[in-house]
């Protein structure tokens, strides 16, 4: 199981997560590497069932990495604003979204611009397809939401809206989907203008995502993880993930119906950890954690339902110093004796550098240098297309 995340100084990193046969093992956590992959932000990663990572940044670039060849692919240059939303489609197409307006489909074996939709007057915020793969939705900062025909490459209707929304994500089974704007989610059926749930947090919502059609998951300010029900319209439990703002959460397949494993990550503390939930026991369990010496900004995680399980039924792991503090453990819904977080239940094995930032796997240089380099190529650059750059060492 591969995590990655990126970050408000356009360091892109991953880590292996060897969980093991037997949960009384302990848990290895590995650094695959560690990059200045942009010259700006990383607003958004996304992870290809091949293991394709792809990272997209404010510098108006998308970065593609392969786990499995050990690989830096190279940078897709085509957008002329903030890459904000980035959905492979299976195995063959990457669609890319920025604040220029576009959508663009490229094939991923050649990495080759094959499409753009146009259809926005303003920035794309939020896009997401169909577990069909024939439809996709998308909203912007003009206030529209549309909906794409992507076997015919153009869009097949376009709905005013009343507010800019940042985050659109279908369920698990298309029939439903979420909009996210400040500190609001609304849930929508597909087949309704009008939404079937409203949650107003009190505080602003940075990610959202379905752990079912009936259940969604929220990360807000307050360093929260948020379960909802949409069928009874009420949060079901909450639990404390992180010190402060909690900027994304990722929830893994699992063969389990009842339990969730979710993935979480902050800028505030520089974690990744990873969730046993039930929602039945109204519980969540921390099962792995990662401490990556970084402002995180977004998360990816490529695994299998196999691993999933096996994080399901591992033991609790402690807390990292200083990652939630004493009065919000005795608020969580979470909090678990003491005598149960022992070493000798399975503790996380980190390793990792011992240099904060250094590039281990990639060997980058200076920032400095880095950001000199991706100016000289951009003045360079073709219209669209890949640029490549070398293998992983």
């Amino acid at each position: 199981m591969e995590v990655l995340a990126g970050s408000y100084d356009g360091l892109v990193v991953a880590y292996r997560l060897d969980v093991g046969q037997d949960s009384s093992t302990s848990l290895k956590v590995t650094q695959r590497f560690n990059d200045v992959s942009h010259n700006g932000c990383v607003r958004v990663m996304a992870v290809s069932e091949k293991g394709i990572v792809a990272s997209g940044s404010t510098d108006e670039s998308v970065r593609l990495f392969d786990l499995l060849r050990n690989s830096d692919i190279g940078s897709l240059v085509s957008h002329e604003g903030d890459v904000n939303s980035l959905k492979f489609m299976g195995k063959d197409f990457l669609y890319t979204a920025s604040s220029d307006g576009t959508i663009k489909m490229w094939r991923t074996r050649i990495w080759e611009l094959q499409r753009t939709l146009k259809g926005h007057k303003g920035a794309v915020l939020g896009f997401d397809i169909h577990p069909s793969k024939k439809l996709a939705l998308s909203v912007g900062g003009d206030k529209k939401l549309i909906a794409w025909d992507l076997v015919a490459g153009k869009y097949s209707f376009i709905r005013n809206i009343k507010k800019v929304y940042e985050t659109l994500v279908f369920s698990p089974s298309g029939s439903r989907f979420l909009l996210r704007t400040g500190t609001t989610v609304e849930a929508y059926d597909l087949t309704q203008t009008e939404p079937i749930y409203v949650q107003d947090l009190k505080s602003h919502v940075n990610d959202c995502a379905f752990l079912s059609d009936e259940l969604f998951v929220t990360a807000d300010d307050t360093g929260k993880v948020k379960v909802w029900s949409i069928p009874v319209k009420k949060m079901e439990f909450e639990f404390y993930a992180h010190e402060a703002r909690v900027r994304s959460v990722v929830p893994l397949r699992s063969s389990d119906k009842s339990r969730f494993v979710i993935a979480s990550c902050s800028g505030q503390d520089e974690t990744i950890k990873a969730w046993s939930v039930s929602i039945s026991e109204m519980k969540a369990t921390l099962v792995a954690w990662v401490a990556t010496g970084c402002r995180l900004t977004c998360l990816t995680v490529h695994s299998t339902p196999e691993v999933a399980d096996q994080l399901l039924n591992r033991p609790p792991v402690e807390q990292p110093a200083n990652s939630v503090d004493s009065e919000k453990d005795s608020q969580s819904t979470t909090e678990t004796p003491p005598e149960t977080l022992k070493a000798t239940d399975g503790p996380v094995t980190q390793e990792l550098p011992k240099k904060k930032l250094k590039n281990s796997v990639i060997a980058m240089g200076s920032k400095k240098k880095k950001v000199n380099d991706m100016k000289k190529r951009k003045r360079n650059q073709p219209v669209a297309g890949l640029q490549k750059t070398r293998k992983i060492k």
